[in-house]
């Protein structure tokens, strides 16, 4: 079934998730600072998410991405922009898989 891992069950709709109308309001507005795959807070590392920028491509970015995993919308970390990154698509969609099963090793 889409949206459900035999280990964790189903995933709930975004709103439930946390990405209700403040974080597509915030999403808006990181997207217009940090608009490259890749793109983070200035000064903070590189974290090797981004395929775009390792192979020094500047691809628009659509995703913006908890650098480190969230445990939901209660999370004090859910709107902390010093860790979040913008990802492309297809990079947003690597870094989740590799995010998930690696929790389930």
């Amino acid at each position: 079934m889409r949206g459900q891992c035999d280990t964790c069950g189903p995933r709930g709709s975004s709103h439930a998730r946390g990405y209700g109308h403040h974080w597509r309001t915030y999403r808006l507005w990181w997207l217009s600072d940090h608009p490259y795959c890749g793109d983070r807070m200035d000064g903070y590392p590189i974290t090797g998410d981004s395929a775009c920028e390792s192979h020094g491509q500047q691809t628009l970015g659509t995703q913006v991405d908890h650098i480190r995993q969230v445990t939901g919308k209660d999370d004090p970390s859910f709107f902390d922009s010093t860790g979040h990154q913008t990802l492309c698509r297809s990079c947003h969609q690597s870094k989740s898989q590799r995010d998930h099963y690696g929790a389930h090793r």
